[in-house]
This record gives structure tokens, sequence and C-alpha cells, in this order.
């Protein structure tokens, strides 16, 4: 017999641990995390950027789920397909999923505010430069952005300037302050859980974290903590690029079988943690700072003491 389950989302950030906190979560017997972690249902604002995401229909979900496999995401726009995704007959208490997109979104608090006001949100954090370069060597992976980080930003200040939305969101997806503002707007504070990055290798006190937050046994999650979702580098440049400009990388996506696509990333690609340190120069810092100081002045109000330690280099004059 079918369930109501309690509604449980990682709304964010953006490579700030959500794909290890997905799984973390996923290894509890209490909670069961969408198969396809992120949907991007939600942030209906953003998905004129998603196209390079597949699009999952009702169908697919179905034999996604019947299948008992996963994936990392999918865009479902189709409600009867997302309450399909969610839907569970186990005993767990709660379902969930993990979209970072929803904090860089201006719709997402309140759409899912509509259909689960009582959802616990969690968010992790960090460094929002430091996010910002995790990012931009995700998004290099498949060269469809400048070739260097400071061309990036560049091209990305200039889309906020004129208001246009900008594809990657190397600077919005940092912008926690704002985000938090959005979802505090509909929620009580005891329903949002903010972590940082540093928190996901701070076991057992995780564990003993979401514990408290969600009121379920500490002991239920799993002991394997690795960080997931590296990046992984292409071998070949020139060829990657190649398909990514031409299209042909988005229809091998859509045509060919999940594994098969996950059994010749190994081939392809060669990994790279995303989180690998590299200089950045040091007026793109002062830049970077500036943009971020009053929104990370803006979060430390959302914040307890004592702060992450990155915040006070961006609260110093």
């Amino acid at each position: 017999m079918m369930t109501k389950k309690e509604p449980l989302f990682v709304i964010g950030a953006t490579k700030a641990g959500t794909t290890t906190l997905h799984a973390l979560l996923n290894s509890h017997p209490a909670i069961r995390m969408s198969p396809v972690k992120e949907t991007y249902h939600y942030c209906q604002d953003l998905w004129p950027v998603l196209s390079h995401i597949q699009s999952l229909n009702l169908a697919q979900v179905s034999a996604l789920i019947q299948k008992g496999e996963s994936r990392h995401n999918g865009l479902i726009k189709d409600v009867e397909a997302y309450q399909k995704l969610m839907a569970s007959e186990g005993p767990e208490r709660y379902q969930g999923e993990a979209c970072p997109f929803y904090l860089r979104s201006t719709q997402a608090a309140a759409l899912i505010q509509a259909s689960h006001p009582n959802a616990k949100l969690i968010v992790v954090i960090r460094d929002p430069i430091q996010r910002a370069l995790s990012h931009y060597r995700m998004e290099k992976r498949d060269a469809l952005i400048p070739d260097t980080f400071e061309e990036a930003i560049r091209e990305e200040l200039c889309d906020l300037e004129s208001g246009a939305l900008s594809r990657h969101g190397l600077l919005d997806s940092g912008l926690y302050g704002e985000g938090l503002h959005r979802f505090r707007k509909y929620f009580p504070k005891n329903q949002l859980l903010i972590l940082d990055i540093e928190d996901l290798n701070q076991r057992p006190l995780l564990d003993q974290t979401l514990s408290l937050f969600l009121k379920v046994d500490a002991e239920g999650f799993t002991n394997e903590a690795a960080r997931l979702n590296d990046w992984g580098q292409a071998r070949h440049q020139g060829l990657n690029r190649f398909l990514a400009t031409s299209g042909l990388k988005t229809l091998i996506r859509n045509v060919l079988p999940r594994g098969m696509i996950e059994a010749g990333k190994a081939h392809f690609y060669q990994h790279i943690s995303s989180d690998v340190s590299e200089p950045i120069p040091k007026p793109l810092v002062t830049t970077l700072q500036d943009f971020y100081r009053e929104d990370v002045r803006r979060l430390s109000g959302f914040l307890e003491s004592p702060y992450p330690t990155w915040v006070d280099r961006y609260l110093k004059p």
C-alpha cells in the first residue's frame, strides 16, 4: 500500500556537494531520493537554458523505474511524469530530490511551496569564487564555454548587466543570500538546513545534524562518504568541441542507451577532481569578491555562528 511521504529537497548549490549529499540521504532506510537526482521540475524560469539536458516523458520515467536504474539528471516538465518518479510504495518516511538549480531559480521557492508547504529543505554552500571555478571546469567538459575562466566570468558579467539569462550561471549560482531570501519568504526557518561543503567531510557530526533536522536515526546513514561527481576532462579536446558545437553530443545522449554512454565516458574522459585548485588572476579575484560581497553579507543573516571560514574574507572591507 502506498503511503504519503514527507517531501525533502536539496535545493543547492551547484558544485557544492549535492551529489554526495543525495547519495548519503538515499543510504538511509527512512529516506528515498529520486532515481533522477536533478529533475529541474520546479525551476521553469531556467528551462530555456537547459536544452542540453535530455527531457524525460512519462514512458521514459516508467521504464527507468521498472529497470531499477538511476541517472544524474533529466528535464521533467510533465507533472504526471514527475509524480510517477516521486511515488513510492516503500516504508520510507521521506521522498526527496536534489536539484541545485532550485536555489538559483526565481520561481522554484513559490512553486515548491504551492505543492509541498511542509517540505524540508537543505542547502549546501561553499566559497562562491571556488564554487564558480569548479562550475566552470565542469562546464568546460561540454566545450560550450569560453576557453578561460576569466573570459567566462566577463561574459556572464555582461549578461547580468544586460538582463540576459546566463546559460551556465557561474555567477548567479553563487548568490546564496539572494536564493535563501526567496525561500525564506515561503518557508519558515525550522524547515531549512544550511550546510557548508566542509560539513560533508565531518562524519559522524554530519549524520547527527541531519538526524536532528529530519528526526531520523543517525545510525541509518552509511559509512560510505566518498565525494562524488568528479569532473572529467576530455582526452581529445578538439573532438570534444566538435561533438558539442555540431550537436552530435546531444544526439548521442538522446539516442544511445544510458549504460552504453556511461561505459563510453571511461574512454572519452579522464577523471580530474573539480576541486583541484588553480590560480585565479588577482584582479579577477578582486572583481569577484566585490561582486559577491553584499550577497555574502545577506547570507550571513541566515547563518548561525561560527560562520564558514570563507565568509569573513567577503565581509572585510
